[in-house]
């Protein structure tokens, strides 16, 4: 019996998906995106992968788990040797010696070195399609199939034309579609979204995200990956600096297999697993003088950042820079301040919200993340939304006292108001003829 499962080859594909790049148009508003990188360019890179599969098979009433993984850590620096309209031909890649793989698979693990820590290699696409590399030793498909990837660049995944900020598109997804291997009647729904035009780090960027789902049928097995990620595009150059992708994955189906005396017999198999992707990239040479860009609007007529939109990366541990103007004074004729305004902390959950003229802004927190909140103030409820991996999803909070009762979806918490947050009454004004 063969499940025919290779996290590392799903994840490579998945990756395309949100590594569109882009160049500012000037025309009303909207954005073209395409890669732009030249010779010379260079950026460090810091990349990892960690995969979870468990796959359940019973036959004749026995039933058997196996549990299987992989975690890779990439590190290292890229530098553009040669590029055809604004995509590489030819890369130099310097790989960290902390380059690590680790394989997991029916309870045993494994961690084969990586043979190309603390090796620079060169790497080549020529125009027919052809790749090539300069490194001396033998690597198995896995590693050449990885350095492809390295120089490659999808074009199928851009949008058709130019976008604004919350415009979506559907990809083609040639890469994505030969990466699967999907057949005639496989399943692919993929959306990409314009976010915003934001920052990180001190680099401007395109905020993107790629959501959907491709549901595969194999030798008897229906196999459903669900897909959720952001990726931050350097506004210049189209590189990607940051990145966060979940994929999520299931199997389930029938096979035939060999029993105790050699009769098949029907083996039922289901299986679920998870793949999370993080990248991080930083420019050192030829992004506008070296280095990050400083912060501010973006080049050229178009979108400027609305303080209102929900954060492009809400798994990102790196929050955006904050805006550099300061906060408005309050105005002294300005009527009591909301009881919703404040922090609220209980078990699992946090949030906190700032009230003006019954808007809300804010954030929601579950452990580390952090999920951007908008609302209105209707009555004695607080009504609003948060937005996570591309969907938003509703909540209603009502306050008792200092008890918030927060409901989203069915999900229920109970926070308690930060006593040192919460507004002190107002002191009586001095009078003016004492």
């Amino acid at each position: 019996m063969t499940i025919r499962f290779t996290p590392a080859g799903i994840t490579v594909a998945i990756a395309l998906l949100i590594c569109a790049a882009g160049r500012p148009a000037v025309a009303q508003d909207k954005y073209t995106i395409g890669l732009n990188v030249q010779p010379g360019q260079s950026w460090t890179f810091d990349n990892a992968l960690d995969s979870t599969m468990n796959i359940k098979t019973s036959a004749q009433g026995q039933v058997n788990n196996v549990d299987n993984g992989m975690a890779q850590k990439r590190v290292g620096t890229i530098t553009v040797r040669d590029a055809v309209n604004g995509r590489p031909s030819a890369i130099t890649v310097a790989f960290g010696k902390e380059c690590s793989s680790s394989i997991k698979a029916n309870g045993q693990e494994q961690s084969p070195p990586f043979p190309l820590a603390g090796q620079t290699v060169t790497l080549k696409m020529g125009a027919d399609g052809t790749f090539s590399h300069d490194f001396k030793g033998n690597l198995d498909p896995a590693v050449e199939a990885e350095l492809k990837q390295m120089v490659e660049f999808d074009g199928s995944m851009y949008p058709p034309g130019p976008v604004a900020v919350g415009d979506e598109w559907v990809p083609r997804a040639t890469k994505l579609k030969e990466q699967l291997q999907l057949a005639p009647n496989d399943k692919l729904d993929i959306k990409c979204k314009l976010l915003a035009v934001g920052a990180i780090r001190g680099i401007k960027t395109y905020d993107i995200s790629a959501t959907g789902s491709v549901t595969k049928a194999q030798d008897g097995m229906q196999m459903t990956i669900r897909i959720g990620g952001v990726t931050q595009l350097e506004l210049g150059s189209g590189l990607p600096v940051q990145n966060d992708v979940v994929v999520a994955i299931g199997i389930t189906g029938a096979q035939q297999a060999p029993g105790a005396d050699g009769q098949p017999v029907a083996v039922t198999i289901n299986g679920t697993g998870q793949v999370k992707m993080t990248g991080m990239a930083m420019p050192k040479e030829g992004f506008g003088g070296g280095g990050p860009v400083a912060v501010g609007p973006p080049p050229g007529p178009g979108p400027q950042p609305n303080p209102l939109d929900p954060q492009p990366n809400p798994l990102d541990p790196k929050p955006p820079v904050p805006p550099v103007p300061g906060p408005k004074p309050k105005n002294p004729l300005a009527a009591a301040e909301s009881p919703f305004t404040g922090s609220f902390k209980g078990r699992q959950l946090s949030a906190e919200f700032k009230i003006d003229d019954d808007k809300m802004t804010g954030s929601i927190k579950l452990g580390p993340k952090s999920f951007p909140a908008v609302g209105k103030v209707e009555g004695a409820k607080l009504v609003g939304s948060f937005e996570a991996d591309g969907a938003k999803f509703e909540f209603v909070a009502t306050l008792e006292g200092t008890t918030l009762s927060l409901d989203s979806e069915g999900n229920k918490y109970t926070l308690q108001k930060d006593a040192a947050a919460a507004p002190a009454p107002p002191s009586k004004p001095k009078n003016p003829l004492e």
